[in-house]
């Protein structure tokens, strides 16, 4: 019989392909430029599985935020839709504004704005339109006397609840250490709650240009992943609120060795959460200077406090890698990681280290790239030329099932197939008459073949 399948169990006869040799280039997401070019590509996921773009195009100085949306797994996306203007400048170091959207359909964002002395502070705005209009900007103040806000991040959890955590100094900067700070919206962005301070460190505060990223686990616990200042060592950490972002937990160590350096290095963590409630991180460092900068990345188990396991993305160790970001499926199996280096744009998995796969060729100083679990596989996206203009492409693996009995007898005629056993490790040596899962990353037609 023949099935239409891309995983399927089988008594394996094929040998097994490199994962190195699936290299891809991406697919443009829009089938027409733009006349000033797209950049800063952002990719996040809604409750209901909706995938969420949001990118800039150039205007002058400034740049026009627009969102779209792809009820397909990424395949498609509906036409763009206006957010706002901003300062193109206030875009760069990954702090792009990017839209989420929560279990009702509705979007939320947060813009920066300049308020006074070339500071800026931080505004909302909702639409309940898939972007076709837009509320307000509500200013989401911070204790006078005011002072500036910068590297935003967003997420809504299950009730609707919007936080907003962000870096700033203390009043009158009295520490002279930038710090970490949440907001909270319980009505939809109209009033935000009195600031609190996050990382809450005896001496030392945040790294003063690195982003963080805020994100709502299965238990409905608000985390956030940072890089510290602590007399110039600045390490990722982790911290957490159960209960409601009105306290949080002190800092845990996600780096296992140091970085010191005198000076902000412009790179901040990523973090994804499964159903189990394992935190996924990623993020760069340097390890002391000793090596040029490498992407890590670590799992930290529900309840653990330890500081974790730290694997190497892109070895060797010392070759150059930037701004990861991690995206898991809801099990936390299946771990994908997308960074870019000098020579381009990688994707890896966790089960798949060291092993990775080519998204582009092009060196490319920053590529803003991005990647989500689209329901059945991975979403990766960037910006790279297109002729003369920037735009955004896009890469999908996907894992659709079926099933086939566990006694037949496959032939698989396919150049893109990896093995693993049944508790998902990557097979390189296969046993006599072993069950495997043979998995592939572009659909086509497999013959099966029953024995009598």
């Amino acid at each position: 019989m023949k099935a239409l399948a891309l995983l399927f169990i089988v008594l394996a006869t094929t040998a097994i392909t490199p994962w190195t040799s699936l290299a891809q280039i991406g697919t443009p997401v829009f089938s027409e430029t733009a006349p000033r070019g797209r950049h800063l590509p952002r990719l996040t996921t809604s409750p209901n599985g909706r995938i969420v773009l949001t990118f800039a195009e150039k205007e002058g100085t400034k740049a026009r935020y627009y969102v779209a949306v792809s009820d397909n797994a990424g395949r498609t996306f509906s036409a763009p839709q206006s957010i706002g203007l901003a300062e193109f400048g206030a875009a760069i170091l990954q702090r792009q504004p990017y839209v989420v959207m929560d279990k009702n359909n509705t979007m939320h964002v947060v813009m920066e704005q300049p308020i006074h002395n070339n500071e800026r502070a931080l505004h909302h705005q909702s639409s309940t339109d898939l972007g076709a209009t837009w509320t307000m900007p509500v200013r989401i103040s911070a204790e006078p006397p005011a002072r500036p806000q910068d590297f935003a991040s967003i997420a809504v959890d299950e009730n609707g609840s919007i936080y907003v955590s962000y870096i700033s100094v203390l009043p009158s900067n009295s520490d002279g250490y930038t710090h970490i700070f949440l907001s909270r919206s319980d009505d939809g962005g109209l009033t935000w709650s009195r600031e609190i301070r996050v990382d809450s460190f005896p001496v030392g505060g945040c790294c003063e240009c690195c982003n963080q990223n805020i994100i709502i686990d299965a238990n409905g616990d608000v985390v956030i992943a940072f890089r510290s200042n602590i007399m110039n060592r600045r390490d990722v950490h982790l911290t957490r609120s159960s209960d409601g972002g009105r306290t949080f937990s002190t800092p845990q160590l996600i780096q296992s060795e140091p970085w010191m350096i005198d000076g902000c290095p412009g790179t901040g963590p990523s973090v994804a959460a499964d159903t189990t409630g394992t935190l996924h991180v990623s993020w760069r460092d340097t390890r002391d200077s000793r090596y040029a900068g490498s992407c890590y990345y670590a799992a930290v188990p529900p309840n653990s406090t330890a500081t974790p396991i730290n694997v190497l993305l892109n070895p060797p160790l010392g070759t150059d890698g930037e701004y990861p970001i991690v995206a898991t499926d809801p099990s936390g199996m299946t771990v994908a990681m997308v960074y870019h280096s000098y020579d381009g744009v990688y994707l890896t998995e966790r089960e798949m280290l060291p092993g990775r796969t080519t998204l582009s060729t092009q060196a490319l100083a920053n590529p803003c790239v991005s990647v989500v679990w689209h329901g059945s596989g991975f979403l990766s996206i960037w910006q790279e030329q297109r002729g003369s203009l920037s735009d955004i492409v896009s890469y999908r693996t996907d894992v659709v099932s079926s099933v086939a009995n566990s006694k037949e007898s496959v032939t698989v005629p396919c150049d893109a197939m990896l093995y693993f056993d049944l508790r998902g490790r990557i097979i390189t040596q296969r046993l006599p008459n072993q069950v495997v899962f043979g998995v592939c990353t572009t659909p086509h037609t497999h013959q099966h073949s029953s024995p009598n």
